[in-house]
């Protein structure tokens, strides 16, 4: 953590959104930064609830991932086995950016006891922050973290690529996420802000 080293191109880079967003821009046509949905089916098949805490990476004695200050830093991406779906790091060493703002799943409301944690920030100006990162630790580690940042938050956070289809592949294979030009949509109030991009998970 505090000492310099020279560049280890195998370790996670830590950014904000909008460097984030700007490197897809600059690879080219298509490329953009995962959805919610998507970022969960890098996680592949996941373990059933009824296994108990086993199911819970940051409940395991050996937590299989760079959570809860376990090295005090990055580490190489490939430092601990992928996911069912062949990803590494699809938990830990950096939180990761989404396309998605922070909204409530289906069937949400809030609690009386609690009633601005999230609501607070279905504004459009918060993006998914998923995965937990090096430090995280406690409810911030676990799997069911539905973490959101500002996009001009630096906060451990890294990212990954993913690229929609061209339009004439969309007949032979199934697209996971549409992009709108609207602004942004907030589940149980309808359309507010001046945010532009609304993702529909599909």
């Amino acid at each position: 953590m505090f000492d310099e080293v020279d560049l280890p191109l195998d370790w996670p880079v830590e950014v904000n959104y909008h460097e984030a967003k700007a490197f897809c821009n600059w690879k080219g046509p298509g490329f953009r930064l995962p959805t919610e949905a998507e970022y969960q089916v890098m996680r592949g098949q996941q373990t059933k609830s009824a296994s108990g805490i086993i199911l819970d990476p940051i409940f395991q004695a050996k937590i299989p991932a760079n959570l809860n200050l376990q090295y005090g830093s990055s580490t190489p991406v490939n430092l601990f086995p992928p996911s069912p779906s062949g990803f590494y790091d699809a938990m830990g060493n950096t939180w990761e950016w989404t396309e998605d703002h922070l909204n409530g799943l289906n069937g949400f409301h809030s609690r009386h006891l609690y009633d601005d944690y999230s609501t607070t920030y279905f504004d459009g100006k918060h993006n998914m922050f998923l995965g937990g990162s090096w430090i995280s630790n406690g409810t911030f580690g676990s799997k069911f973290i539905r973490n959101f940042f500002r996009r001009h938050f630096f906060q451990h956070g890294g990212f990954r690529m993913a690229r929609s289809l061209p339009d004439d592949d969309r007949h032979t294979v199934e697209i996971p996420a549409s992009f709108v030009d609207t602004e942004a949509y907030v589940v149980g109030t309808g359309v507010e802000g001046e945010e532009k991009g609304a993702v529909i998970c599909l």
